[in-house]
């Protein structure tokens, strides 16, 4: 048996919330599983839910383009999703598919993703098989192609979805994952192009435009709507009432994917919110569908506290009021002794590469920009070119929350 039972703990890991009880109702139990970053975030999830497996799906944590619909992949065979980055396989995602006693690894993207040094790190744990295509569409489809091969069937359904932004994909990506009882076929989830004539589309018609004859539409007002339309839809499509629910952050891809692990253990849908408070819709479906549990997966870095504390009180968090004390005057402070996490740039702004760059919603205010020769380059708020900046996610640009993580994912601060 793989799955572990849903009590097991991960000592600092998960945090468990003891039951809150409202006047109105019985709150959910509510805990949080993460790590100190996305790659722990997804061995952490997997160690939750899984005593060993003889499959493991490894996508980079990089970028989100190759690993759109890896979560199909996932599902079907009941086996976690771990993240890598691009140059170099962390150490405890390297322990934990040894511990899992894993015999095949399939490697999601190209070597331009995930390098070859990493596949060869790879490979003296177990076999391994690179699912990849000369872009994001091509590897879907080659995802597609091995989720036939496994299941021996050609017969199939096409799910389409947005290839260009990741909510809809990764959110319906265990849900689709799972088809192929009475109510649809083997269905594959694949990013929408003219040439595509699908039998479901996830998302609405900003999404994916599509006039022609489907099955269904599965959409929302927005993401997170979206994500609850697909949750509410468990029961007809898998024979599932659900009873816990996974929390991730809506506007960042990495825990998402890590969260694709926990949604197949748990029958579990994935469902998004954003911002700094639980969004109304998500709060009512919670509480129209007595939903016992609640995993939140994420630091409070991708899921705020206030949020957490929210879903655990089902009521607005407050942050506590300490009285006004006078302040001390102090020493002047020497000059930092690391020029790598404060400097001074030109432009004046200073660069501290882990201070927290979002709005009053919690979205990430770093614009990572890719300029005509192909760099890529950043920039913070302040800097000379910050407000003429746009971003077009289509050309792979994105937004950012820390100067480092902007760095990590191969951008470079703008020189002013």
């Amino acid at each position: 048996m793989k799955k572990k039972i849903f009590s097991v703990l991960l000592g600092t890991s998960i945090v468990l919330s003891s039951f809150s009880i409202s006047e109105a109702a019985t709150q959910p139990e509510v805990k949080r599983l993460s790590g100190t970053n996305r790659y722990s975030t997804s061995v952490a999830v997997s160690k939750a839910y899984y005593e060993n497996s003889k499959e493991v799906v490894v996508a980079s944590g990089e970028g989100f383009a190759d690993a759109l619909v890896g979560g199909t992949l996932s599902a079907q065979l009941d086996a976690p999703l771990l993240l890598t980055s691009s140059k170099a396989l962390p150490e405890d995602v390297k322990n934990e598919i040894s511990r899992l006693g894993v015999e095949k690894i399939y490697l999601l993207g190209g070597a331009d993703t995930v390098k070859p040094e990493v596949e060869s790190k790879l490979s003296e744990i177990a076999s391994v098989k690179r699912l990849s295509g000369k872009n994001r569409f091509e590897t879907a489809r080659e995802i597609g192609r091995e989720r036939l091969a496994i299941a021996k069937t050609e017969e199939h359904h096409i799910a389409a979805v947005d290839g260009f932004e990741f909510p809809d994909a990764l959110a319906s990506a265990p849900f689709v994952g799972r088809f192929g009882s009475e109510n649809s076929k083997l269905t594959l989830l694949l990013p929408f192009s003219s040439d595509l004539k699908p039998d479901y589309i996830v998302g609405g018609g900003n999404s994916v435009k599509y006039d022609g004859e489907i099955l269904k539409r599965f959409k929302g007002s927005d993401r997170v709507d979206t994500s609850l339309e697909i949750a509410k839809n468990y029961e007809e499509f898998l024979g599932i009432t659900p009873k816990t629910l996974i929390v991730v952050n809506g506007d960042d891809y990495p825990d998402a994917l890590s969260a694709v692990s926990a949604s197949k253990a748990l029958d579990a849908p994935i469902v998004l919110n954003r911002g700094k408070v639980v969004s109304k819709n998500l709060a009512s479906y919670i509480e129209n569908n007595e939903i016992e549990k609640v995993i939140v997966i994420g630091g409070e870095g991708s899921v705020p506290n206030s949020v957490y504390q929210e879903l655990v009180t089902g009521k607005p968090f407050e942050e506590p009021t300490e009285p006004t004390k006078p302040v001390e005057p102090t020493e002047p402070t020497e000059p930092t002794e690391n020029p790598n996490d404060v400097v001074t740039n030109p432009s004046g702004v200073p660069m501290d590469l882990d201070k927290l760059w979002v709005d009053s919603n919690g979205r990430g205010l770093i614009k990572g920009n890719i300029n005509r020769k192909g760099e890529k380059i950043y920039h913070v708020p302040g800097q000379a070119a910050y407000n003429r900046t746009g971003i077009n996610p289509r050309r792979g640009e994105r937004w950012f929350k820390t100067e480092r993580e902007a760095q990590k994912a191969g951008w470079r601060r703008a020189e002013k």
